[in-house]
């Protein structure tokens, strides 16, 4: 939409800035501002609004801290649709690499291999110390031209022999890593952090700080799979609905 249609500040109690996060809020709850739409920049709502370019860069810093809108360095001001993609949050079992990006992801890479599962993963997934064979499924999310997330799947080739999924089935298994193993899960057990990230680690987002995610997938108390996520904290957000 053109900015110009914006409604103007109201002579109320209600700081400025509020009053433009209100605005900007209403205007994409009414589908007016959509996923994907790019706001002017701070000195045009500025100038229009009449006021410091301080109080427009206040509201927009609120609408990015509440997953609204996002920013990127060099980029438009962006509104989201992560709130739409992530409304469930992470209580529900998804990928996160997929559900949490504020943008959509528009291409994933995948590569795919045959190990010996590592004795962490083999203890986590209920082998005890005994050696197992695994198929890794690493994959690489972008939003355009952007790498924004990186994830391993280690699947045991015992669960993929269950499925009738074959270890050269590369696209099966791509698919079996992003989404068929989400749905049979019937709960998960997930730790997270957010760690400063060094530039000389290759092959992964480089950004500042990414958040990494283990999880383990359970189907009743058996344990059916490992996924680790590392995630550009620019482009990440979370819910979490939480109840007593």
């Amino acid at each position: 939409m053109d900015y110009k249609e914006m409604p103007q500040l109201g002579d109320l109690n209600i700081p400025y800035y509020v009053q433009i996060y209100d605005i900007i809020y209403q205007l994409i709850q009414d589908e007016k501002l959509k996923e994907g739409d790019s706001l002017p920049g701070e000195n045009i709502l500025a100038e229009y609004w009449n006021v410091s370019r301080s109080t427009v860069r206040m509201a927009v810093r609120k609408l990015e801290e509440d997953g609204y809108i996002y920013k990127m360095q060099g980029k438009k001001t962006t509104v989201t649709g992560q709130l739409a993609r992530n409304k469930d949050g992470l209580q529900h079992i998804t990928n996160p690499c997929l559900s949490s990006c504020v943008d959509a992801i528009t291409k994933v890479e995948a590569v795919i291999s045959v190990q010996n599962g590592g004795r962490l993963i083999g203890d986590l997934l209920g082998y005890n110390g005994r050696g197992f064979t695994a198929v890794a499924v690493d994959m690489k999310y972008f939003v355009g031209d952007a790498y924004v997330a990186s994830s391993v799947a280690i699947i045991p080739v015992l669960l993929l022999e269950k499925e009738e999924i074959a270890i050269d089935d590369e696209e099966g298994l791509k698919e079996f890593a992003l989404a068929s193993l989400y749905k049979q899960a019937e709960r998960s057990r997930l730790s997270m952090s957010a760690v400063e990230w060094s530039s000389e680690v290759v092959d992964q987002p480089q950004c500042p700080i990414v958040i990494v995610m283990d999880e383990v997938l359970f189907k009743g108390e058996e344990p059916l799979c490992y996924h680790k996520y590392r995630m550009d904290s620019n482009w990440y957000r979370f819910t979490l609905d939480r109840r007593l």
